[in-house]
């Protein structure tokens, strides 16, 4: 199945170009996005890989997917790779999408390829339904970019983060945990006296056990000569 349209954002083709890539903005334009995780940071140039749990109306239809983003040339053209399972069983697909700027405005150019081996002998009636809600989903996803683009949502720059239902991951850049070197030397001095504290501690048990010792060594021998 393929899905293919033209749609004007009113935003410059950065933030739009962020809207669509950020995992922060993904978990809110995505519809029906009850789950947004990153598998791993995207390091030696690699594309980042999200792990996306999706559930379609009140219903029991839950589809868990793995999405695969490459940004070819950003902020102007992406792609992205989709792989899971639905209640109609595997579902596999593609998608790109060209960003031009115009004026403060950006057209994107849409195009989306689908297909699931299960529809592939079902009736045409089937077939057609399942077409209508892969287009509505399509539409939905367009119109909370826009919404999410209305609202002056941006992405935050330092680190990435992940919002969903159940909590918020925060993947820090590369370097970012890096301590100071003031931090540094005071986690080293504190190191020492709590060094200092667990010998100081060890000392006095050893003192306390051999006077215990003799105690009772004193007290034997008194035993004795009576």
């Amino acid at each position: 199945m393929r899905i293919d349209g033209t749609y004007t954002f009113p935003a410059p083709i950065d933030q739009v170009y962020a809207a669509l890539t950020h995992p922060d903005t993904l978990s809110q334009i995505i519809p029906g996005c009850e789950r947004l995780v990153q598998l791993g940071p995207a390091v030696g140039g690699r594309p980042p890989v999200y792990e996306i749990r999706v559930r379609r109306g009140p219903g029991p239809e839950v589809y868990t997917l793995t999405l695969i983003l490459s940004t070819l040339q950003p902020p102007t053209h992406l792609r992205a790779d989709l792989e899971g399972h639905g209640p109609d069983g595997p579902i596999s697909g593609y998608g790109l999408v060209d960003l031009v700027q115009q004026d403060s405005q950006t057209l994107a150019a849409t195009v989306w390829e689908m297909k699931s081996p299960v529809l592939a002998g079902s009736s045409a009636e089937r077939r057609s339904r399942w077409n209508e809600s892969a287009e509505e989903f399509a539409r939905a996803l367009r119109d909370r970019v826009d919404s999410t683009l209305h609202s002056g949502t941006s992405a935050p720059g330092n680190g990435r983060s992940l919002t969903t239902p159940r909590g918020r991951v925060v993947v820090l850049p590369r370097g970012g945990a890096t301590l100071s070197l003031e931090m540094k030397g005071r986690l080293k001095r504190a190191a020492w006296m709590a060094g200092g504290v667990l010998a100081g501690l060890a000392t006095i048990a050893l003192i306390a056990g051999v006077v215990q010792r003799l105690a009772r060594r004193r007290g034997g021998s008194a035993t004795l000569s009576k």
